[in-house]
Formats: C-alpha cells, structure tokens, sequence
C-alpha cells in the first residue's frame, strides 16, 4: 500500500481481535473507489442490451473513473 492510497480502511489489529494474523485491510483509495462505484453501477441501465466489447469498454471506463474520483477524494482530505 502507497502513502497515494491513503491508510488503511479497515486494517485488522492482531491485539484487538485476537486473530494472530494482522492484516492491513485495504487502502483507503480502494474504499472510496468502491464506494463511487456503488453509486455508478446503480445508474449504468441497459448493459445487458450491451455486446460483450460494449460492456467490456463501459466497464473499464467506470472503474477508471471511480479510481479517478477516489484519488480527488483523497487529496481533498489533504486540505
């Protein structure tokens, strides 16, 4: 995880649950991304009338702009 991907979102602390296993959780930038993606996908309509490459090109383009919006998110929080 990049100092980019802000801290973690949900990072597991060995101490606190007991799991021996710590684990990072994901990154912040990955968290916001779902987020708008949730959003996103809720107005995408008609995919299934959509050829394959149809979908597979919208598809790719929403996931790059729901990391777009992420990373905005993230510096405003710089601010």
């Amino acid at each position: 995880m990049s100092e980019k991907d802000g801290e973690p979102a949900f990072p597991c602390d060995p101490e606190r649950t007991g799991n021996p296993t710590q684990h990072p959780g994901m990154s912040l930038r990955d968290y916001f991304a779902a987020k708008v993606l949730e959003g996103v996908v809720a107005e995408i309509r008609n995919l299934d009338a959509a050829t394959k490459d149809q979908r597979d090109a919208l598809l790719s383009k929403v996931a790059a702009i729901c990391y777009e919006i992420a990373d905005h998110m993230l510096e405003a929080r710089e601010k």
